[in-house]
């Protein structure tokens, strides 16, 4: 990307060496793969260009020996970065320093605006890093600060997210896959991915290409050679606040919610290793289903979920998300419908598992009971509860004996 003859100005591109255009990704992938005939040629000098897209380099058949690969920033990099753009005494606290960096991911762009943001308003690394933690809101507003820098050009904006946003808008032009792939992962854990989770494309073809893409960009990228990918996390951050500006957050949790219900099978000790990679992204999905339309699949997931922590011996959090399935099940498919009553016969193994008398299946009976009675069964209700009070009697009687 040398000079601006692709804007018109012809002839002027061989008078004026320098520049880099902001749009000549944007050109490349429109099919305009031409314009490299345009490049001024001189024996004398050499162009040189920048993208963050690998494919640009393929459309212009530039050799391999003629790349020259920028790797990711190395820690000591990034400490060197932050030294050399704040001064000392807002960064004199050596363990916050650390841990706002492991926050913005060593990325070059990302300590640039914090280090200017923090030098403006004489902000220290351990105060900037707290209102990291306050919460996304408050995070996408540090990352939508503009500031000042020397390397690209007059007008640009350089916030994080709105430098994301250009390669996102090019991804969904040439990707709408790559695209959905991009937003369904924005909802799971950043690291251990599973490609199963991802929807599936019109054939495994499309599928790797959408993901190359994605890793082309360096949105995500593979961990140990196995077909599990790590999200970025300022990446995530970006892609839920522009689904949050565009209003489609509910659309797309319904959509990861009814994924994760089709492809999460019922735990079983035989199938651990497939649900136990599945489960962190099922439960950070489900920590945002009040923004799901999912009527059926929601509580379905919520009791598979529920039923691998029984398996785990996470009883108390087992029981939680039963009985909230069973709630979900009892408003929006009535109280006789047999997904309710399963609900409910969950609720009521507890006792033939874990002893009548264990702290667990006394919890449970609480929570059957209370169901019982939103039913409107009310006299079924009260034998519970009795039946429970019973119980907890008994088993205060036998520690008083001993």
């Amino acid at each position: 990307m040398a000079a601006r003859w692709y804007a018109g100005e012809k002839g002027v591109a061989e008078k004026e060496a320098g520049g880099v255009e902001e749009g000549w990704d944007d050109l490349l992938t429109a099919g305009t793969t031409s314009l490299c005939q345009y490049f001024p040629f001189s024996h004398k000098g050499s162009i040189l260009f920048t993208t963050r897209n690998h494919e640009a380099v393929r459309e212009l058949d530039i050799r391999l020996a003629d790349v020259i690969f920028v790797a990711e920033m190395s820690r000591p990099e990034a400490e060197e970065m932050l030294q050399r753009n704040l001064p000392m005494a807002l960064r004199s606290d050596f363990e916050s320093t650390t841990r706002l960096l492991d926050f913005l991911a060593d990325l070059p762009l990302a300590i640039k605006q914090a280090s200017a943001y923090m030098d403006n308003t004489r902000m220290t690394t351990a105060k900037y890093l707290a209102y990291c933690q306050e919460g996304d809101k408050t995070r996408i507003k540090l990352l939508s600060k503009n500031f000042n820098d020397l390397g690209r050009y007059k007008g640009t904006q350089n916030p994080i997210l709105t430098t994301w946003l250009v390669s996102f808008r090019l991804i969904s032009r040439k990707n709408a896959l790559a695209a959905k792939y991009l937003q369904f992962m924005s909802f799971l854990v950043e690291k251990g991915i599973p490609k199963q989770l991802l929807p599936p494309g019109k054939d495994e073809l499309q599928a790797d290409e959408a993901i190359g893409m994605l890793k082309s960009y360096a949105f995500i990228t593979a961990q140990d050679g196995h077909e599990l990918y790590q999200m970025h996390r300022l990446v995530r951050l970006a892609m839920r606040n522009w689904l949050a500006v565009e209003g489609t957050v509910r659309t797309c949790v319904t959509g990861v919610i009814q994924r994760l219900n089709n492809v999460f099978p019922f735990p079983t000790h035989e199938n651990r290793m497939v649900w136990m990679g599945y489960l962190p992204h099922a439960l950070t999905t489900l920590e945002l289903r009040d923004g799901s339309t999912v009527e059926e699949a929601t509580p379905m997931l919520l009791s598979k979920v529920a039923s691998s922590n029984f398996l785990l011996g996470k009883y108390s959090q087992a029981d939680t998300m039963h009985r909230e399935a069973l709630k979900l099940r009892t408003t929006a498919l009535g109280a006789e419908h047999p997904d309710t009553l399963r609900s409910m016969e969950t609720l009521e193994i507890r006792p033939k598992a874990l002893g009548a008398e264990h702290p667990d299946t006394l919890w449970s009976m609480d929570n059957l009971a209370n169901a019982l009675d939103s039913q409107g069964k009310h006299v079924k209700g009260r034998v519970r509860l009795l039946r429970r009070l019973e119980l907890a009697v008994d088993k205060l009687f036998q520690r008083r004996q001993t």
